[in-house]
């Protein structure tokens, strides 16, 4: 989630620089906002990370699960061999069984991986346009040039309080 957020911060830089057009004439108005501030105070923001978050713990509890089925399973099996309750052919037909299992785990964890990132974009995504958008209107209308995200990877050493244009986003996501 923090690469979807930083990138989400970077993109939402990238599009306010490429967006605000700059006269070479004119003296040019730079701004700055913290992204990580408004999006952590946006209601569908706060719902999206609920909602991602739900899924990544509901995958690793089946990914556990499946673990502890698999763990059990070798536990079980070493004891037939232990015990010799087991023929060699039935051992190898278990095994194979077995790292068919194992793959279908490491399977399973490469796809949840995935439907976690898939999530986190189908969530994230028209939230960071909306705010993409915000930002661009407030530049703008207040005749910025340039915006800069302080919460991105920390660009700005020092900043007049007065260019912070974060209080005048907010009002409007």
């Amino acid at each position: 989630m923090k690469n979807i957020f930083k990138f989400g911060c970077s993109l939402v830089l990238a599009f306010i620089l490429m967006a605000v057009s700059v006269d070479g004439n004119a003296q040019q108005k730079l701004g700055y906002l913290n992204s990580a501030a408004i999006l952590s105070e946006m209601g569908e923001w706060k719902a999206a990370e609920q909602e991602v978050g739900t899924l990544r713990t509901q995958l690793e509890n089946d990914y556990k699960n499946q673990l502890e089925s698999y763990q059990t399973e070798i536990n079980t099996l070493q004891q037939k061999v232990q015990t010799g309750s087991i023929t060699q052919a039935q051992l190898d037909q278990e095994q194979q069984r077995l790292l068919q299992k194992e793959q279908s785990i490491a399977q399973f964890e490469i796809e949840a991986s995935q439907k976690v990132l898939q999530k986190e974009q189908e969530l994230l995504t028209p939230i960071l346009e909306k705010a993409q958008n915000v930002i661009k209107q407030v530049a703008e209308e207040n005749g910025y040039t340039y915006v800069f995200d302080v919460s991105a990877n920390g660009g700005i050493v020092y900043a007049l309080p007065a260019d912070d244009i974060t209080e005048l986003v907010k009002p409007r996501l």
